[in-house]
């Protein structure tokens, strides 16, 4: 679980960038773009200040992955929710 948080990180980071996610449907299609709140994208440069919670119980194939689990983004210092996805 923890690689699959730090590439979690290396998403988000990569989305925060305009000139990337703009040139990559493919990262706003993974980051869920079109569910949340893009003005929040350029703090994921800060990467450690969030915590990343999956939620496994809703996979729907736990065997073979974490196809459909729920990835929640939280800020470390306030524990607020902002950002939800699916993986």
């Amino acid at each position: 679980m923890k690689s699959i948080g730090w590439s979690l990180k290396m998403v988000m980071l990569a989305a925060s960038y305009p000139h990337i996610l703009q040139n990559s449907p493919f990262i706003a299609e993974c980051v869920a773009l079109e569910h949340n709140d893009p003005a929040v994208l350029p703090e994921f440069r800060d990467w450690n200040r969030f915590t990343y919670d999956i939620d496994l119980s809703t996979c729907d194939n736990i065997p073979n992955g974490l196809r459909n689990a729920t990835l929640t983004i939280h800020r470390k210092d306030s524990k607020t929710n902002i950002w939800t996805m699916k993986i």
